[in-house]
């Protein structure tokens, strides 16, 4: 395109003339007839009459309101509904599909994604939503400069809405159509000439009725069928919302009502309908003239050229910025839109320099400025026993009379990093690049610059990424699919480099073993409600209907993986049989070729040896074969900003021109050239000369500030990072140290960085100081480490008087020494990209520790761990409470670095003196509770909050009566078997100052999970549920009942079935069941009623807290040994199947134990019965569970008792043996894999030889002839 394209057309100009002509007749028209009392229709009428005929449409309607609106999913559904319904390729080419802004985002990227499969799709932007983006722009202008006067007075509902709510509509939708109205005037040059035809002869207008007066846009055809009230109602079930509309049939009614209108089914009003009837034309004239009556009174028909701009109005007089915005508007909107065309859409500036300036300039008209309220956020848990420790830390200081003057700590894990689980910090990495995009430029383009024809090309693919793309409803199986990728993506990028090789690669996740990248992909496990097992995957093999359900489940990716490496092998044997090109893929493969790279070269199959290595990502893989390739240019496909981090110091060394490509986008490809990146950090960027190293200190800082392998920093960007870095490069590399990762001076380089992100954050709190340095220079006792150690102490003292709780504090010095030892294990890592084999440092002195194979960070030493804990229950004393557990994560940090000079801080043991009356409560709770002291509500009681004599006191707030209002919690008995039905609990206000919620007064209100409560002034509480869902076994008639009334005044739940959300397990007695071995394995506690009793009897003031553990039912379990088994919590139950996969062979069995094997983290896998891998069923790990053919037959058909014994005998061949179901009790009743649940080693346990195979039986109990209650 050219900006040739975007002037007026003879054509365009000719036919603005004659609308102009044409309303001007229609103007003088209606005047003219009115005064010989004639009544023309309305202009939509008038402007319909001169057509002639208008093509009737076919209607079709497609419902899929159970989908998510705006969702590339559902827009890709509703295309393959479309493929089949309009029989593309059969009885039509081309399907032109319409949408708004987001939907239209969707389709576009599709096409680029599906190439070729999706040329039928013509995408069109819908023009309402266009025009609508200029709307508030005129609002702006005009509406409050007198047409709010006339808007508000004249109309109502939808109409006024537009004009006082389009800006909402600009702030969602502008940045969208920034980008789809260029792309959008480019991609209709590439529309066939006959669908260009239909479009300049007026065509794609729908007409349901067939009278061109219902002709309407496209993109509003779907209004005629779906009103604005029914979409409300669907989208947002609120009081407003339901009361126009009562969840489906009312809709279904509407819509049918609709349809008939159009299509005249139940009346007939002539050829123009509503707008030809005469109280419809002289409604709109009455309008009109009201609009005349009301300007008249104004100052707009007013000749006086001595006034100035003013409201019409109002007369307000506008001052000279009003003046200049409202004068001027028209030029400064051509100037940017001239600037706007050369930035994106012609790019002249790619050739002319840099772009031009597109700063947004802020009209200033009558309109009012904005006021931006800033909500307040809710407060967590442990922000409420940090300000309850605080209290009373000033009630001691007060009692005692003695100064605060230590920094008390009252959580014990680094908030900063990690949340209250121990899970890390996660942040965007992909803002890093956005940071080098500002800072360096040059180094990104929009296309790879063309190579010199005797130059050679690689194209290397990190194949993680093109298995996101779903399958199309063309693709039919496994192997549709694997063409359709290879083409997209090989294929591909073959032609579009002309390649001399093609590598693709994939992760081989746990290849040496634990990573800790693990902890990172358990927080990408999406949880599937009901996983597809496939044990296999094969050309032939039907592919299934829920792609994301598939590929969430990690060993199922594998599996796809396996297929793909295989199937492109054969592909490629085809393709390249007679190219130069070689195709190269590793990483694929789990058999003898797993840390083998395979190559396709002229029709033969062979070792690409140069490339084979045990590196378990694709992130560090595309490294090691860039470097191998003999290309002179290499171009990586990696969307993840990690590759060219870790590429960043490597580089230089490889001799080739290497281009990392970030964004494969329709609207803007985006590549990194690596050699320009390099040269812009080293040479151009003043603020880095002279700093040693650079390139392995950027990619450190890239690591230290968050990444797939360690936490980031909580409110402490990468741009925070960079921009830090940059300003105080000389003070926080000092002598060059930064890039030593092994040493003291590293470490300290790391301090003085952290401390300087945090300095700037909060740079108010540490005046007179104005930078790090200087606040650093000030301190002169000790040496070189104390005195970094009194650094870190005066950037957190600081900190206290800025931050609210510890989550924005920067961590104590041993934690951010953990931290740094984690990235420097991953600097380590990362250095090695280039070589064939990585040799790991022990994770288990570098900030991790691994537990029964499963890794965990050290968060900070025990030394710390045990002093927060004294201090939190020292300042909680007389409750009872005890401190979150202890974590046992234990680190000897000199192992890693040796000092004789350093040593960890002993915590200052002082002997507290007692605070009897100065400690408020702070207790455990199980349902709903008030926090800042932490209060829990029962119900069958009616609490009373205010200042004196009250269930809930509050002092130090003036405006808090002393009977200021009543809380009540009611569970209605009905509700305690479904935990979807919470209790309610009901607000009353009885004060003269009054209470509000969310910010709103209130009278009498239903609050709800996490709503904050404030009395009086300031006295702010947080509405807080905590799920009780019990679940029993083997309780009498008289128990129950006393347990359900006991749940009720708790607002709990009890449940049949054992749940992962269960609390307790309540029994009289206990034998080994299904639910008794599930709470083992949940590590809940398995108690009597009377426990529950003695609870609420706690709750209410009347003793102490019941131990759980002094609850322990009567064992009766007579088949084992009670003296050598535990029933209460174990912690290491938890994972007592980890690693272990238990292969089912009967869907009831499987159903029955899956549960449970997933809580000990094993994987439960239902065995289809014409499996093609007899090998899973003695692969390590893997456990078959008996199934007898003879006890089955009325369940199971004769080939499936044959196929049983197929697999009895395949394992017999091997050795093995199948695992009864009660294996799985005394498993995890022992604590130990190494006898039961082992196929190698027969149980000599007598019990299991007399035991039958209970697999398909109803009972749950896993020991036989134990329970004697048939209710559980």
């Amino acid at each position: 395109m050219s900006p040739s394209d975007l002037k007026e057309t003879a054509a365009e100009i000719s036919e603005w003339d004659e609308f102009y002509r044409s309303v001007t007749k229609y103007g003088f028209s209606k005047n003219f007839f009115k005064k010989e009392n004639i009544v023309l229709p309305g202009i939509k009428t008038f402007f319909s009459i001169p057509v002639e005929s208008t093509e009737k449409s076919d209607f079709s309607s497609v419902a899929i309101l159970d989908e998510t609106a705006d969702s590339k999913d559902t827009v890709l559904k509703v295309l393959n509904i479309l493929y089949d319904k309009f029989q593309v390729g059969q009885l039509t080419n081309y399907v032109i599909v319409v949408g708004d802004g987001k939907s239209y985002d969707h389709l576009i990227k599709l096409k680029s994604e599906y190439g070729e499969q999706m040329d039928w799709v013509l995408a069109y932007p819908g023009d309402w939503h266009i025009l609508k983006n200029v709307l508030p722009i005129f609002v702006k202008i005009y509406f409050d400069a007198g047409l709010r006067q006339l808007a508000t007075k004249h109309h109502h509902g939808a109409t006024l809405k537009v004009l006082t709510e389009c800006s909402k509509f600009a702030v969602t939708h502008r940045q969208n159509y920034q980008r789809l109205i260029p792309y959008h005037l480019a991609d209709l040059h590439t529309f066939p000439e006959p669908v260009i035809q239909h479009f300049t002869a007026g065509c794609f207008s729908v007409s349901i009725s067939g009278k061109h007066l219902y002709s309407v846009a496209l993109d509003e055809a779907h209004e005629m069928e779906i009103n604005l009230k029914s979409k409300n109602a669907l989208n947002s079930f609120s009081q407003s919302s339901l009361a126009n509309l009562t969840f489906y049939l009312p809709y279904r009614a509407k819509t049918l009502h609709n349809l008939k209108s159009e299509l005249q089914l139940e009346r007939e009003e002539g050829l123009y309908q509503r707008e030809g009837t005469m109280s419809y034309v002289k409604n709109a004239e009455k309008t009109v003239c009201e609009y005349m009556s009301n300007l008249e009174t104004s100052s707009l028909f007013d000749i006086n050229c001595n006034e100035h701009l003013h409201h019409i109005f109002t007369r307000t007089e506008t001052d000279h910025e009003q003046t200049d915005s409202l004068i001027n508007y028209r030029k400064y909107g051509e100037e940017d839109m001239a600037n706007y065309l050369k930035c994106f859409l012609f790019r002249t500036y790619e050739t002319a320099g840099k772009p031009p300036s597109r700063k947004r300039r802020n009209l200033k008209t009558f309109a009012p400025i904005k006021i931006t309220i800033h909500k307040q956020k809710k407060e967590i848990k442990d922000q409420n026993t940090v300000i309850s420790c605080l209290r009373k830390k000033i009630a001691f200081s007060k009692h005692s009379g003695n100064a605060v003057k230590d920094l008390d700590q009252f959580l014990q894990l680094p908030r900063a990093l990690c949340d209250a689980e121990g899970i890390p910090e996660k942040g965007q990495k992909a803002t890093a690049a956005n940071v080098f995009k500002n800072i360096y430029s040059d180094a990104f383009l929009l296309q790879v610059p063309k190579a010199p024809v005797s130059s050679k090309t690689t194209v290397i693919i990190d194949g993680m990424f093109i298995i996101n793309t779903s399958p199309l409803a063309s693709h039919q199986t496994f192997g549709d699919y694997g063409d359709f990728l290879f083409n997209r993506w090989i294929i591909k990028y073959y032609n579009q480099y002309t390649a001399n090789e093609v590598h693709l690669l994939f992760d081989d996740p746990n290849r040496n073993g634990v990573s800790p990248k693990d902890i990172e992909r358990t927080r990408r496990n999406t949880v599937v409600q009901e996983p597809v097992v496939r044990t296999c995957i094969s050309s032939d093999t039907p592919l299934l209907s829920n792609w994301r359900n598939f590929i969430a489940v990690r060993h199922q990716k594998r599996l796809l993986v396996n297929f793909l490496s295989e199937y492109f092998l054969s592909l490629s044997l085809t393709y390249f049989s007679t190219n130069q090109c070689c195709f190269v893929t590793a990483g694929g493969f789990d058999d003898d070729r797993k840390d083998r790279a395979i190559s396709i070269l002229k029709g033969q199959v062979v070792d690409y040896d140069l490339a084979s290595g045990n590196h378990e990502e694709a992130d560090t893989r595309v490294w090691l074969h860039a470097s191998v390739t003999t290309a002179d240019q290499v171009i990586i496909y990696s969307p993840d900003t990690d590759v060219f981090f870790i590429g960043l110091p490597l580089v230089s060394d490889l001799n080739k021109t290497v281009y990392v490509q970030l964004r494969d986008s329709p609207y803007n490809n985006s590549f990194l050239s690596m050699d320009k990146l390099v040269k812009c950090i080293t040479l151009n960027d003043s603020l880095l000369q002279g700093i040693d190293s650079v390139l392995i200190c950027m990619q450190l800082l890239f690591i230290y500030s968050g990444c797939d392998f360690v936490s980031y920093f909580r409110g402490c960007g990468k741009k925070t990072f960079f921009d830090v870095f940059r300003k105080h490069a000389s003070f926080i590399v000092g002598n060059g140290s930064f890039s030593d990762v092994h040493g003291h001076n590293g470490l300290y380089s790391f301090y003085r960085l952290i401390c300087s992100v945090y300095f700037s954050k909060h740079r108010a709190a540490f005046q007179p100081y104005s930078t790090p340095k200087s606040l650093f220079d000030s301190i002169s006792e000790g040496d070189l480490h104390e005195k970094h150690i009194s650094f870190i102490s005066a950037i957190r003292e600081k900190l206290w008087e800025r931050v609210v709780t510890e989550v924005e504090m920067m961590p104590n010095h041993e934690a951010l020494k953990l931290h740094w030892m984690r990235c420097c294990w991953v600097f380590d890592y990362w250095s090695q990209s280039t070589s064939n084999t990585h040799a790991l440092s022990d994770l288990s002195k570098c900030g991790w520790q691994i537990t029964d194979n499963r890794l965990e960070i050290v968060w900070d030493t025990v030394l710390n761990f045990q002093k927060v804990e004294k201090t939190v229950e020292w300042y909680t004393k007389g409750c009872g409470y005890s401190g979150d557990q202890v974590l046992d994560m234990s680190i000897d940090l000199d192992d890693v670095i040796s000092d004789d000079t350093e040593e960890f801080e002993d915590p200052v043991e002082v002997e507290q003196p007692e605070l009897d009356g100065l400690v408020e409560q702070l207790d455990q709770t199980d349902d709903y509770w008030l926090f800042n002291v932490k209060y829990t509500l029962l119900t069958k009681h009616t609490y009373l909050i205010g200042r004196k004599n009250c269930d809930i006191l509050i002092a130090g707030d003036a405006a808090v009566s002393r009977n200021h209002a009543q809380i009540e919690l009611v569970h209605k008995e009905t509700d305690i078997t479904n935990p979807e039905k919470l209790p309610t609990v009901t607000l009353t206000d009885l004060s003269k100052f009054g209470t509000s919620v969310n910010g709103d007064k209130i009278k009498n209100t239903e609050l709800k999970d996490g709503d904050l409560v404030t009395f009086g002034n300031s006295s702010t509480f947080t509405l807080v549920y905590e799920p009780f869902i019990i679940s029993s076994s083997c309780l009498d008639p008289p128990s129950k009942k006393k347990m359900r009334d006991w749940i009720c005044i708790l607002g709990g739940h009890m449940v049949n079935d054992w749940k992962k959300e269960c609390t307790l397990l309540v029994m009289n007695n206990i034998s080994v069941t299904i639910k008794v071995v599930c709470a083992l394995l949940s590590l809940k506690n398995i108690v009597t009623p009377d426990y529950l009793e003695k609870y609420i009897q706690f709750l209410r003031g009347e003793g102490g807290k019941p131990d759980p553990d002094q609850f322990l039912p009567v064992i009766t379990e007579t088949q084992v040994e009670t003296h050598e088994v535990s029933f209460k919590v174990v912690p290491k139950r938890r994972n007592i199947f980890q690693g272990m996969k238990f292969i089912f062979l009967n869907e009831k069995q499987f159903k029955k134990m899956n549960l449970a094997v997933e809580l000990g983290g094993g994987l439960p896998v239902l065995l289809e019965e014409k499996w093609q891998k007899d090998t899973m069923l003695v692969e390590k790990g893997s456990v078959v569970m008996q199934c007898e053919p003879n006890q089955c037959t009325q369940m199971m058909s004769q080939d499936s008792n044959n196929w049983v014994l197929h697999v009895q005998a395949f394992l017999r061949k091997h050795k093995k043996h199948m695992i009864q179901d009660a294996e799985i009790g005394f498993a995890v009743l022992y604590c130990s894999t190494e006898k039961h649940c082992n196929p190698n080693k027969d149980s000599d346990d007598p019990v299991l030889r007399h035991v039958p195979s209970q697999s398909v039986s109803n009972t749950d109990v896993l020991v036989a002839n134990t329970e004697v209650s048939p209710d559980r």
